[in-house]
Formats: C-alpha cells, structure tokens, sequence
C-alpha cells in the first residue's frame, strides 16, 4: 500500500525527471541541392547571447560552445581554418529563467482545517525550484556565397554548476550535429 511519502516521492522524481530532459531538437534543416560533406574547413561568424545571460561569463561561454562544436566538427573531418574556410558557423542563444513547479493534490498537500471544515481546494502549483533553459539555433554558412546551408535549433536545460557545463555542452552538441555529414576530405 502506497504511504503519503511514497507517493510524495514519486511526485518529486517526476518533477525532477521532467527537468533533466535531454536537449530537444526543434529543426534541423540542409539547403535543397547542398552536400555538405564537400566542405572541408570551417570557422566563426559571429555569435549573438540574448535573454538571461551573464554578461561577465559571456566571453567564457562563448569560449566553451566553440571548443565543443569544434570538437563535434573535428571528429567528422572537418578542420579549422582561419584565413579561407570553406564554410562559417554562426551561433544565437537565447537564455530565459523558468520555473519548475508540481501539481498540488489534495493527497500530497491536503487542505488545513481550523474550525469548521471548509471543503474548497486550490489546485494552484506549488514552486520546487527555478532553472534556466537556452534555445540555441547554430547556422553553416557558405563562406564563398555567404549563403545559408544548413541550420539546427535546440533548446535545453542549461548546467546550473561550472563543472558540469562543458559536459552538457558536449552532450548538446553531440546531437546538434548527429546527423551532419562527415566531410569527404
């Protein structure tokens, strides 16, 4: 038989499972006619921050996302070039603050009697935490046509610890750039 704290528990970790998600790719699209994996070299375009971001940590997340997509590129054949890339990353994040919250029942939050019974109940949510979440759209760019080729839009829940931001970075763009082909070299 389920005991309120059993089933207080269970609330808790559904709370806390729904907050862990994985990062969720909202489009993914490649340019009609374009194959990607004929190019062989890449570099920065710009990279714009927006929303809830922290202004003094932004040149070191900046630094942070580009060592990770560079080392999804990497590992696909593609190698960084300064001066005549073939084509031009461009990044946009947008960070806002959300706020978790969880269904108050009249099980995990029974109503409190004084006095007479009043047998109303607020089904209002109750606040168990707040955490930020980036939509990021990364953008290939024809260097030679200054052309859009390639385009992907994420949105995840970001790391609220310095440790463990570059492995969530990794595992972003590990499927940011799942189904980017591998150059052709």
């Amino acid at each position: 038989m389920f005991t309120m704290k059993k089933i207080f528990s269970f609330f808790i970790l559904i709370a806390f499972a729904s907050s862990c998600a994985s990062v969720k790719i909202i489009k993914e699209e490649t340019a009609p006619g374009v194959d990607l994996s004929a190019y062989k070299s890449y570099n920065y375009y710009s990279f714009h921050a927006a929303g809830d971001t922290t202004p003094r940590k932004t040149d070191q997340r900046i630094s942070q996302i580009k060592k990770a997509i560079s080392n999804e590129l990497n590992q696909k054949g593609y190698v960084f070039s300064a001066n005549n890339p073939d084509f031009l990353v461009n990044i946009s994040i947008n960070v806002k603050q959300d706020v978790q919250t969880r269904e108050k029942t009249p099980i995990t939050d029974p109503q409190v009697h004084v006095g007479q019974p009043n047998y109303t109940y607020n089904p209002n949510d109750v606040v168990v935490g707040y955490y930020k979440t980036g939509m990021m759209q990364v953008d290939i760019v024809d260097a030679k046509n200054k052309t859009l080729v390639w385009q992907n839009i994420s949105d995840g829940v970001l790391a609220d610890k310095e440790s463990d931001i570059d492995k969530r970075l990794q595992e972003r763009f590990k499927k940011v750039f799942e189904h980017y082909p591998a150059s052709k070299k």
